[in-house]
């Protein structure tokens, strides 16, 4: 599946999404989730698909450094592109 969100082939997501949900949750070699491939390599329709799959099922968490994984791609793609912070009004 991280193989065909890296080369944006959303049909496979979509049913490998719909088949098996804790698919999610998969990481790579480099602990990264199918979020952090899709924003690393402008995956955008699957980016949608997957955070919709995710606020629906509530089962992985937008946010990797809650789970101890480091700090979170997304987080860093958009405090350096736009100096937005996910994190700006949490308290960790």
């Amino acid at each position: 599946m991280l193989i065909a969100t890296r080369n944006g082939i959303e049909e496979i997501v979509g049913e490998i999404i719909k088949k098996h949900p804790h698919a999610i949750e998969q990481l790579n070699d480099e602990e990264q989730s199918i979020l952090d491939v899709a924003v690393m390599h402008r995956q955008e329709e699957i980016f949608s698909l997957v955070k919709e799959q995710q606020a629906q099922s509530h089962q992985i968490s937008l946010f990797p450094e809650f789970r101890g994984r480091g700090c979170c791609l997304l987080s860093i793609l958009l405090d350096f592109t736009y100096g937005v912070s996910l994190f700006a009004d949490l308290s960790i």
